[in-house]
C-alpha cells in the first residue's frame, strides 16, 4: 500500500527526513538521561517522572538544564557539555522545521524539497509567529544528519561516562 506522503516525496526524501527525526529524538532522550544522571535523579520516582516529562516538552528548556549542569562535573567534561549545549541550541530551529514541517516537491525543482512550517521567536508578549516556506536540498539534510549523528555519538559517550561515575560513587559508599 502506497501512502499519500509516499506519492508526494521520493523514497530518499522520506529516508533522510526519518533518519534526522529519529536522530533528534534520540538526542533528546539521551539529554534527558544525562540531566538525570548529573542531578543524581532516579527517574523511577513519580515526582521525577513528572518533572522530566514536563522538561521533555520543551527542547529549549531541556538543553538549558543540560547546560546548567556543566558546572557539576569536572572541568573538561563541563566544557564539553557547554560546547554540546551550544551546538544543539544552534540547530534547534532547523530541527523544529524538519520535525514539524510539511515537505513537498510540488513547487520546486528536482534538486530540492520545499518545507512549510511555522516558527516563533521571542518570549511571551514579544513572541512573534512566522509562516515559512523554504527550499531544503538533499545536501542540507545530509549535513544536518551528519551533525546530529556526531552530537548523538558524543552524548551517548557522555552518558556512559556519567553512568560509570555514578557506579563508582555507589561502590565507594
Amino acid at each position: 500500500m502506497k501512502t499519500m506522503v509516499e506519492s508526494m516525496l521520493q523514497p530518499q526524501d522520506i529516508m533522510r527526513i526519518g533518519t534526522f527525526v529519529q536522530t533528534a529524538a534520540h538526542i533528546e532522550l539521551v539529554l534527558l538521561h544525562a540531566v538525570a544522571l548529573m542531578e543524581n535523579t532516579d527517574l523511577d520516582t513519580a515526582a521525577a517522572k513528572e518533572d522530566f516529562v514536563e522538561l521533555k516538552q520543551s527542547t529549549w528548556k531541556l538543553v538549558a538544564r543540560f547546560a546548567e549542569n556543566a558546572k557539576e562535573v569536572p572541568g573538561h567534561i563541563g566544557s564539553e557539555i557547554t560546547r554540546l549545549a551550544k551546538e544543539i541550541r544552534e540547530g534547534l530551529e532547523f530541527r523544529h522545521m524538519v520535525v514539524h514541517g510539511a515537505f513537498s516537491r510540488e513547487r520546486t525543482d528536482l534538486d530540492s524539497l520545499e518545507v512549510e512550517h511555522f516558527l516563533q521567536r521571542g518570549a511571551r508578549r514579544e513572541r512573534e509567529h512566522f509562516a515559512v516556506v523554504e527550499p531544503i536540498t538533499g545536501e542540507m539534510l545530509n549535513e544536518a544528519i551528519a551533525t546530529a549523528d556526531l552530537i548523538l555519538f558524543e552524548l551517548v559517550a557522555l552518558r556512559s561516562w556519567l553512568l560509570r561515575e555514578r557506579s563508582n560513587e555507589s561502590a565507594s559508599n
